[in-house]
């Protein structure tokens, strides 16, 4: 196992764990806090600390995701990807039902601690797991399972002290919640001891809910523009286009890699053999797309990507001497031949078009 994939679970653990800390850490001083300098204030502690550590931490995932050894590979089987979907968006529904309160999320009201028992609560107190799951299961490797083993044991331990603190702020009234419903989910449903009632739809016809709804369908259909964000955070502005890197891996298909890498690209433009790309170093398998098994990595840019950047580029690094043309128009003439690529742009090493 290479130091690089070692490296990747290592720190993916540790980021976990430093957040983990931190934010269980803090909600357990909550109480104290919110004497000493207010609600409204530990609100902002708490979000101001917290928020920049869980960034750091996505971030971190989404550049090294495809880092580690691949245990497994389910992407190209048929009803995975509707089931990681699903799985995602019931997440964020289990995930938030603190936010029944939204100006208090903000700290616009002052933030208190609730004790629910309606809406997503009568089938789980503490059901974050299910989206750790779903992600490791689609993308199936070592960095994977080390994020989800590290945020479901924070999870478990963030279900144990939330209830741990409920008990203390409410007593009886929590020990009467707690009996009538459960950390899994449904187990308190399927086992008597919680009632939906017949209008139970109705708790769920709420702003809260509405707005989970539509962040959560947000988010999905902008991840290419949250994973193009993310690289570009540790990418300086003149070498963008060389840290937009496929990694390096055995067993993920060019589709995937593609799609989640430079998702510019459109579906339309994804089939093998017709992708439109740069190739800046490295070279591409003559046989399968499918094996990045090169030891140099393969840097592919659409040509909008490629125009874009070259409309924010300086004015003196847009210019082009004219050998710098002619070879750039050689090289493009040699790789035209590639009967698997119709359409490729050379960048000359280093420079922006």
């Amino acid at each position: 196992m290479s130091n690089k994939n070692q490296l990747g679970k290592i720190v993916m653990l540790s980021l976990t764990l430093i957040f983990a800390i931190v934010h269980s850490g803090l909600a357990s001083l909550r109480d104290k806090g919110e004497e000493l300098i207010g609600e409204r204030a530990f609100r902002v502690l708490f979000a101001g600390i917290s928020l920049p550590l869980a960034v750091s931490t996505i971030v971190y995932f989404i550049n090294h995701r495809y880092d580690g050894v691949q245990l497994w590979q389910v992407n190209g089987i048929a009803g995975v990807h509707e089931l990681v979907w699903v799985s995602n968006f019931i997440s964020f529904f289990f995930l938030y039902p603190s936010t029944f309160n939204l100006l208090e999320v903000a700290a616009v009201d002052k933030p208190k601690m609730h004790l629910w028992e309606t809406g997503i609560m009568r089938i789980t107190r503490h059901p974050q797991v299910i989206w750790c799951l779903a992600h490791t299961l689609w993308i199936g490797n070592s960095v994977a399972v080390a994020a989800s083993v590290g945020l479901i044991g924070h999870h478990l331990f963030g279900a144990w002290n939330g209830d741990r603190r409920l008990a203390i702020r409410y007593g009886e009234a929590f020990e009467v919640v707690k009996e009538r419903t459960s950390i899994i989910p449904f187990a308190a449903i399927l086992d008597g001891r919680q009632k939906l009632p017949g209008d139970y739809y109705k708790e769920f016809i709420r702003l809260p809910y509405l707005s989970i709804t539509a962040l959560t369908l947000g988010a999905y259909f902008l991840h290419p523009i949250m994973q193009a964000a993310s690289y570009r955070l540790h990418c300086p502005p003149d070498n963008e286009l060389n840290c937009l890197q496929l990694p390096n891996h055995v067993g993920i298909d060019l589709n995937d890699l593609v799609n989640s890498t430079l998702p510019s690209i459109s579906r339309g433009q994804q089939k093998k053999g017709d992708h439109k790309a740069t190739i800046a170093s490295g070279s591409l398998p003559s046989d399968n797309f499918d094996d990045f098994t090169t030891s140099a990595p393969v840097e592919m840019v659409t040509k909008s990507k490629a125009r874009s950047d070259r409309s924010l580029a300086p004015r003196s690094k847009r210019r082009k001497t004219d050998a710098e043309r002619k070879k750039s128009i050689t090289v493009q003439e040699n790789f035209k031949a590639h009967s698997s690529i119709k359409e490729v742009n050379i960048l000359p090493p280093g420079t922006l078009t």
